[in-house]
């Protein structure tokens, strides 16, 4: 079971050890190989995860995330982005993930009964993050981009469950955003905006026709209010908002 304790590590081997790994550092460590982490679980603890010229890692049986950790998809040499591949995803507490440098993409299933995510935008040039899993969490998921400058970060959905089953919060107006890249069940939404709720042409939604209100709280929002309305197909046709 290797452990990372307080060290900067290149991880560049085709690891074949079944035992896990343990990621624990106030480091980071840079993923230079799909089989990296061997083939056993990958607990990651904290510390930041960097990529280097890897497309997705697959050697891994599954993710336990265990503590608050940081995504770094910053550019080294052109191939940064990090790809923590498709095995199931495991939340043992709630937790929050920095988003930095360039888009992230996490593609196993999240679960975790009772659990919460929130992910912090964190870099001036902005950050993404694409979630393709059928994700079962149902604790909320939380866009936090900074709320003064320019550390935006965007949430794009790949799987019509990526958002989980709980509320969606998005905490600033400018800088927290949730992407629709399919038709995107959302259970329920709030919002700390000034500014409301912008939706692009191509957003969808598996809520089925009808009208819905939106809900704000928290922030310059805070009894601003609106609906939005939904047609047959699922597509969101139009959007009220008052404030």
């Amino acid at each position: 079971n290797p452990t990372n304790s307080s060290s900067n590590v290149i991880l560049s081997g085709a690891n074949t050890y079944t035992g896990g790994t343990i990621v624990n550092t106030t480091g980071n460590v840079r993923i230079s190989n799909a089989n990296a982490f061997g083939t056993g679980n990958l607990s990651i603890v904290s510390g930041t995860i960097q990529g280097d010229g890897v497309s997705v890692l697959t050697g891994i049986s599954g993710q336990t995330w265990d503590g608050n950790f940081t995504l770094n998809s910053f550019s080294f040499g052109g191939q940064g982005a990090v790809n923590l591949g498709t095995s199931a995803i495991t939340l043992t507490g709630n937790r929050v993930i920095g988003v930095v440098n360039g888009t992230s993409t996490v593609g196993g299933a999240i679960s975790g009964s009772g659990r919460s995510l929130q992910f912090n935008g964190a870099s001036n040039a902005g950050s993404g993050l694409i979630l393709n899993g059928a994700n079962t969490f149902d604790g909320g998921l939380t866009v936090a981009g900074a709320s003064t400058g320019s550390s935006a970060i965007t949430v794009t959905s790949g799987n019509a469950s990526a958002l989980g089953t709980g509320q969606v919060n998005l905490t600033n107006s400018d800088n927290s955003k949730v992407s629709l890249g399919v038709d995107t069940a959302v259970g329920s939404l709030t919002s700390g905006m000034n500014n409301g709720i912008t939706l692009t042409s191509g957003g969808t939604s598996s809520l089925g026709s009808g009208t819905y209100a939106l809900t704000f709280t928290g922030g310059g929002g805070s009894g601003a209010a609106g609906t939005a309305t939904v047609n047959s197909s699922g597509v969101v046709t139009a959007v009220s908002l008052t404030n």
